[in-house]
């Protein structure tokens, strides 16, 4: 399958490969075994992120945790610009869960894949948990910090995240369509919502539940200043065009915001006036929110 390079990363899927044998490398005789069984068999096994074998095809392993204070995030990081699985960051991007302080919670790479795991870890006090997205170097940073709210339960596992990146250059570009902004979109700690229609009308659109809504207007839950900006791509996966006299989501049922607060969160309206939830929204400079609204609109 062709790949498209992304500034280190690329965008595809990568197949197992016969291992090739290296210097002093006592495991060679095994990853081979390995990987002949999984040839011959046409197997689906569980991914082992220490394996120089990966298919990114195979369900991660998201180990359920030790005791009911601990728990278990595991997901998988997108670009935005396509909602592209981020390949090829072999541990140069990290993935961070942090409290309501904005201590670490527990802190993981990225893999060539782009999954990543945060295995057994102590349940914060308050529940509140925030997964952040960056390059693991600031000597490697190619891509804004993103940041989004993530459910953690005593216990639990939970699966399949989505987690979101964006490229410095896209961020740019998007802040270069709002020539009026004081400083881009990510400096300034803008909100960046994808609503979702998950009514059993609509077909939905993987990697999402749903199928990214159009003509969504962004809205507080208390009347106040909110600075809107919605994507007029025609792609539901695609954020790249911003309308600044574009009111309302696109195809991809995105739009940029600036202002809220954790009080006053940010949501959305249909033109029926139908609710989409709202986001407390962080509201850090330098750092790029991001929040999926899900609901059962038409």
């Amino acid at each position: 399958m062709p790949t498209t390079r992304h500034e280190g990363y690329t965008a595809g899927v990568h197949r197992p490969r016969a291992p090739t044998r290296r210097s002093g490398d006592t495991t060679w005789l095994g990853v081979l075994v390995a990987w002949l069984a999984m040839s011959a068999t046409g197997c689906s096994l569980l991914m082992d992120f220490d394996s120089p074998i990966v298919d990114c095809d195979d369900p991660v392993d998201c180990s359920a945790p030790s005791a009911v204070d601990r728990a278990s995030v595991c997901g998988t990081v997108y670009d935005l610009g396509a909602t592209e699985t981020v390949m090829g960051a072999d541990g140069r991007m990290t993935v961070s869960l942090k409290d309501s302080a904005n201590l670490p919670v527990a802190t993981a790479p990225v893999n060539t894949c782009g999954f990543f795991r945060l295995l057994d870890f102590v349940v914060p006090n308050p529940l509140v948990t925030r997964l952040f997205v960056d390059d693991t170097s600031i000597d490697d940073d190619l891509h804004a910090t993103t940041a989004m709210d993530v459910l953690v339960q005593g216990g639990a596992v939970n699966d399949g995240v989505l987690a979101f990146t964006v490229r410095n250059t896209l961020e740019q570009n998007w802040s270069n369509q709002a020539p009026e902004l004081t400083g881009g979109f990510a400096q300034l700690g803008a909100l960046l919502s994808i609503f979702v229609s998950t009514s059993l009308a609509m077909e939905p659109v993987p990697p999402f539940s749903g199928s990214p809504a159009t003509g969504i207007t962004p809205s507080l839950s208390v009347p106040g200043a909110l600075a809107t900006y919605c994507f007029s791509d025609l792609d539901p996966l695609v954020r790249t065009e911003i309308s600044p006299m574009q009111p309302s989501s696109g195809a991809s049922g995105s739009c940029l915001t600036i202002g809220g607060s954790q009080s006053d969160p940010v949501g959305g309206l249909d033109a029926t006036g139908c609710p989409f939830p709202g986001a407390p929204v962080l509201n850090q400079a330098s750092v790029l929110q991001v929040a999926i609204a899900n609901a059962p609109c038409p």
